[in-house]
């Protein structure tokens, strides 16, 4: 295999969402390894098997940006249900201050497990998340008071101030996988990250993004970072990677029962990622339902095997587009972090030319 040298390519690990002490410990360690950013997912609740401990992204961002120096700290991914825009754009700015430019902000439509268990309401979820987006943006942008009507969301004389660091501001990245929120990341946002694509659907997507920025909001569509977000086992035993990938793939990919179909395989819409609440009865039923989805369905879709194996799955997505990885690494947390070094050593460094 040629050796490209992608240096605009950048890693990010995505921590565990609970105990503290393991995710400064982890944090710590991926910045000195080389990873690029340490990234959380913003849930009320984790995913989980018999445990749902999770701690609040942003609060943990703030203390994480006092204890690291270089990698970037953000979420993957928030949502404007559960924080007003206002006060998520607050918490954002307060975090880029305390890190000194290092903050960058996921947002998405939204999942169950977070909201519907605790009554947050949802309702016109892609209309919330659009208004959502623009109040952000508009409010660390301004200097003047804003004055604004959406369906959702009003500002009357809002300011927002002290301003992030980053200028215009840190960088907005938008989960999309639908024409609608496809749309919202064409008009407003500085990134896009999807799931559940092949190299070769991810291409096809950033191309109808790219031509949308382009032709209907006159963008440059190179002014979208195009990341993408994937489970990953990456180990000297390529075996036992794909073996410790099989059910956590399978789960999440029941959540999306239309990409199933393609496999001959009906699932009930009811585990769709934005229907399902995650808890002991739900997730006993997923791991039948998980038995159903066919080897093959797995197969480009995530990250796995032998260092060179990941190598050539990861050189896929750049091929088609990819300059940004929020990667979770599926293993026990006692080896994490020869994991973290085994990816930083062998994989990373081989996209950086140093390996």
């Amino acid at each position: 295999m040629s050796k490209p040298k992608y240096e605009e390519v950048r890693f990010g690990y995505q921590l565990p969402l609970n105990p503290w002490d393991m995710i400064l410990d982890f944090a710590k360690y991926c910045e000195e390894v080389g990873f690029d950013a340490a990234v959380m997912a913003d849930h009320t609740v984790a995913f989980g098997i018999k445990r749902f401990d999770s701690l609040e992204a942003w609060t943990v961002l703030a203390a994480l940006a006092t204890q690291t120096k270089r990698v970037m700290l953000g979420t993957v991914v928030s949502d404007v249900h559960r924080h007003h825009p206002a006060v998520l754009a607050q918490m954002v700015t307060t975090v880029d201050i305390i890190s000194r430019g290092r903050a960058f902000l996921g947002v998405g439509v939204g999942e169950a497990m977070n909201l519907d268990p605790y009554g947050v309401p949802w309702d016109k979820r892609v209309t919330r998340t659009y208004e959502g987006v623009r109040v952000i943006k508009m409010l660390w942008t301004s200097d003047e008071r804003i004055t604004w009507q959406g369906r959702i969301f009003k500002l009357e004389k809002a300011l927002l101030q002290p301003k992030p660091v980053q200028k215009p501001h840190p960088p907005l990245i938008i989960a999309a996988n639908s024409p609608q929120t496809l749309r919202i990341v064409a008009e407003l946002g500085d990134g896009w990250i999807p799931l559940f694509l092949t190299p070769e659907e991810y291409s096809q997507r950033l191309a109808e993004l790219r031509g949308m920025a382009r032709s209907n909001f006159g963008r440059d569509p190179d002014s979208i970072i195009p990341a993408y977000y994937t489970y990953c086992v990456v180990s000297k035993n390529p075996e036992e990677a794909r073996k410790a990938i099989e059910i956590p793939a399978k789960m999440y990919l029941i959540q999306a029962p239309e990409l199933l179909k393609k496999f001959g395989v009906e699932i009930s819409d009811e585990y769709r990622i934005t229907k399902i609440v995650f808890n002991e009865e739900t997730v006993k039923k997923m791991l039948g339902e998980a038995k159903k989805v066919p080897d093959e369905a797995l197969e480009g879709r995530f990250i796995c095997g032998s260092p060179e194996d990941c190598i050539e799955q990861i050189d896929a997505y750049i091929k088609a587009g990819v300059r940004f990885f929020s990667i979770p690494l599926l293993v026990r947390y006692e080896q994490m972090k020869d994991t973290l070094k085994l990816f930083a050593n062998e994989v990373i460094a081989y996209f950086r030319g140093l390996a």
